[in-house]
């Protein structure tokens, strides 16, 4: 189904109000974000437990800066996204390809202004991404940069990309699958302060950088 010309105009007026790398986006992307977002709208049910209807909405335009320029099929995997209120620590959870959960404040609050290194959607969208392509560690340029980023961890530096590590369970880590799951929350992480703090990235891993510039195909450096 194409979308008409007036959702399209009702989703960027919307996205003008309440997504601020909305509006930094030169047009093209911006359409390319456009058609994604409604296609991902119309194509699942998503279950709201928020009275603010635009939350969705927010979902799907951060999701398309994950998936856009990717052979995703608009997610059409995802068979359930629950939005509503997260619990403890945690603002989203991916469980495989298929279900994600969102909290609601932590979607609204990371779309109106661009914090550095939190996005959940964008974090939770790039292990949708990853379990489906199979892209982190999937280079030598992701490779090293986790190896350099565990350095500067390990050294106590402080850096764009959040110290993940706590996010990983210790029953996983039992079940010794902590290599692959560091490069699978690595690349999460990335992904969030690659859309937030392009800047810092870059001049922190240069590489790293040029290696999610290949992925997501928007240069966010120059325009954050």
């Amino acid at each position: 189904m194409t979308p008409s010309s007036y959702r399209v105009e009702e989703l960027a007026r919307t996205l003008s109000r309440h997504h601020a790398l909305f509006e930094l986006l030169p047009e093209a992307h911006r359409q390319s974000l456009l058609d994604f977002a409604l296609r991902f709208l119309d194509e699942r049910e998503i279950t709201l437990d928020h009275p603010e209807s635009r939350v969705d909405v927010l979902v799907a335009a951060n999701a398309a800066l994950v998936g856009m320029y990717q052979p995703v099929d608009y997610f059409s995997v995802l068979d359930w996204i629950y939005i509503g209120t997260g619990s403890g620590d945690h603002d989203g959870e991916a469980w495989g390809s298929n279900k994600l959960l969102l909290d609601s404040a932590a979607v609204i609050a990371e779309s109106a202004q661009i914090i550095p290194g939190a996005n959940v959607v964008i974090h939770e969208f790039a292990h949708v991404l990853d379990h489906m392509l199979g892209l982190s560690g999937g280079t030598q340029g992701l490779r090293d940069a986790l190896e350099t980023h565990l350095e500067q961890l390990n050294r106590g530096e402080p850096g764009c990309i959040s110290d993940w590590r706590d996010s990983i369970a210790i029953d996983q880590v039992m079940e010794g699958n902590f290599g692959y799951l560091e490069q699978v929350e690595f690349f999460a992480y990335a992904s969030e302060a690659y859309f937030t703090a392009p800047r810092e990235l870059q001049r922190e891993l240069p590489g790293l950088y040029r290696e999610l510039l290949a992925i997501y195909r928007i240069d966010t450096a120059p325009l954050i």
